[in-house]
C-alpha cells in the first residue's frame, strides 16, 4: 500500500513527523512549504515526494490519501482517484462539521473531540473510522465542564488528535482498521461565514443589544470565553476589551 499524507498546521506537522519513517509513505503534501520544511531532507533522502500544490491538481501516486488539517476541499473526482481517503477532523462528528468545531463546541455546549473518517463529497459526512471524545455535551450556559476558555478546549482536542493519529497510522499500515460506520444523528454544521458573521458582530458599537441570544449575563460571559483563543483575545464591546483566562493556581 502506498500512502499520501497531506497536512496543515501544528497537528499536521506532528503527524508527518510521526509517519515519516514509514516505507509506505510516498507523498507528503501541504499548501505551505513551512509545513514540510522540518525533516524535508530526510524525507527526500527516503524518496518521499514533497508537494506544495493543491491535491486536486496533483496526479495520484498513492492508493490511499490521509488528510490532517489540510485546508483544501477535495473535489468528487479527486476522491474517486484513491482507494480510500481519510481525514483527521478536530470535531466529534457528526457534531462540529465544517469550520472551527472547537469554537462552536465551547460556545454552544456541543460534544468536543476528534474524528478520523472517510472522505465523501459532502463535507465531514463520511463514515467514521475512529473517534475520541474530549468533553461530552454540556449546557451552553450553566456548565463549562471545568474548561474556562476555547483555548483550553482546543489544547485538549489537539492532544486527543495526536493520540488518535498515533493509534490510527500503525493500524492503517497493518490493515487492521475497524470497519467504518455512518455517523448517527444530524449533528451540527457551521460554515466559515457563520463564524465571520459572529466575529464581526461582536465588535459593533452597541454590541450588548445586537448580540441577541448571547446578550444575557451568563451567555455573554460564555461568548467572551469562546473568543478567548489564539488570534482572538476576547471581545471588544463598545470599545472595551473583555477577555477570559484560567484562574491562577494557588500559591504556597
Amino acid at each position: 500500500m502506498k500512502i499520501e499524507l497531506w497536512i496543515g498546521g501544528v497537528v499536521g506537522r506532528w503527524c508527518l513527523e510521526f509517519a515519516r519513517e514509514s516505507p509506505q509513505l510516498l507523498v507528503a503534501g501541504a499548501t505551505h512549504y513551512d509545513d514540510l520544511a522540518r525533516g524535508s531532507g530526510a524525507l527526500l533522502k527516503r524518496g518521499v515526494m514533497l508537494s506544495t500544490g493543491n491535491i486536486n491538481q496533483h496526479p495520484p501516486l498513492g492508493d490511499v490519501a490521509v488528510l490532517v488539517h489540510y485546508p483544501e476541499i477535495l473535489k468528487p473526482e479527486t476522491i474517486k482517484r484513491y482507494r480510500k481517503v481519510y481525514n483527521l477532523h478536530p470535531g466529534f462528528l457528526p457534531f462540529g462539521r465544517g469550520m472551527y468545531p472547537v469554537f462552536w463546541s465551547f460556545l454552544k455546549g456541543e460534544p468536543a473531540g476528534c474524528t478520523l473518517h472517510e472522505i465523501v463529497p459532502k463535507l465531514d459526512a463520511g463514515p467514521i473510522v475512529m473517534q475520541s471524545l474530549v468533553r461530552p455535551a454540556v449546557h451552553p450556559v450553566d456548565g463549562h465542564a471545568g474548561i474556562a476558555t476555547t483555548k483550553e478546549l482546543h489544547d485538549l482536542v489537539t492532544e486527543a488528535e495526536r493520540k488518535l493519529f498515533a493509534e490510527f497510522w500503525p493500524r492503517l499500515l497493518a490493515g487492521t482498521l475497524p470497519e467504518a460506520r455512518p455517523a448517527e444523528g444530524a449533528g451540527t454544521y457551521h460554515s466559515r461565514a457563520d463564524f465571520e458573521e459572529l466575529r464581526v458582530q461582536y465588535a459593533k458599537p452597541g454590541n450588548l443589544m445586537s448580540l441577541g441570544a448571547y446578550s444575557g449575563h451568563d451567555k455573554l460571559l460564555r461568548f467572551i470565553r469562546a473568543f478567548s483563543f489564539p488570534g482572538y483575545p476576547g471581545c471588544v464591546i463598545d470599545g472595551v476589551e473583555f477577555s477570559a483566562k484560567p484562574p491562577e493556581p494557588p500559591r504556597g
